[in-house]
């Protein structure tokens, strides 16, 4: 019983996520989960949020790549710009 307690007390960092894990596995098949789903289903107002807050997320993570593009496009025109840009990233990095 002593091994056991210790083997106890080492363990509560790691085991909540662990608990937590696998009270999210039953629920996929758990009747409150399948309410829930149905539920969801039903209100169609609440999928097309997710899904707008879903395009927001991925047009938010993609804006700030055209929003790069175009400054590389005049940096190209003017060479001089370029090069220090690129020793600058390359001091960065080093």
């Amino acid at each position: 019983h002593v091994q056991q307690k210790e083997g106890n007390s080492v363990r509560p960092s790691t085991r909540p996520r662990f608990i937590f894990q696998q009270q999210l596995r039953p629920n996929k098949s758990s009747p409150a989960r399948e309410s829930h789903v149905q539920r969801m289903k039903e209100c169609s107002c609440h999928v097309q949020r997710l899904h707008a807050s879903n395009t927001f997320v991925q047009q938010a993570v993609q804006r700030p790549q055209p929003v790069q593009q175009p400054p590389s496009v005049q940096h190209v025109d003017q060479p001089s710009r370029s090069k220090q840009q690129a020793q600058q990233f390359g001091d960065a990095v080093t």
